[in-house]
């Protein structure tokens, strides 16, 4: 049986992924790139983590895709789940230490849908 719960929070996480990979690489990734007084060991690492967050949406994606319709694999759902919980948190400290306003920091919206549908999906 498919836990459409877990099938939901995936097709979440690869729309993230595809927001951070086509508006965040327009909004973020190639301003950075573009800038030329910015330190270039900086900007190709900040460069290099912007792709790590991308295949990591897609990781989660895929775990939580795997995790729907195989149950034994719910370890991947969990692992996923916790990965997502602790994204959406870092938004949140983020906001907080940096006080910034929850829109010029949008990312959290992204997760926060994923991590409830997925935590859904494992009870």
């Amino acid at each position: 049986m498919i836990n459409i719960w877990l099938l939901s929070a995936a097709i979440l996480a690869f729309v993230a992924c595809l927001l951070h990979l086509f508006a965040g690489g327009k909004v973020a990734a190639r301003p950075l790139l573009a800038d030329e007084k910015f330190n270039h060991i900086a900007k190709y690492t900040l460069w290099y983590a912007w792709h790590i967050v991308t295949l990591m949406l897609l990781g989660i994606s895929v775990m939580l895709l795997i995790a729907a319709f195989i149950p034994q694999q719910i370890a991947l759902a969990i692992a996923a789940v916790l990965l997502v919980a602790s994204v959406f948190l870092l938004s949140l400290a983020m906001i907080i230490k940096f006080r910034l306003k929850f829109l010029q920091f949008p990312q959290w919206l992204l997760f926060l849908p994923v991590l409830g549908l997925g935590i859904i999906g494992l009870l």
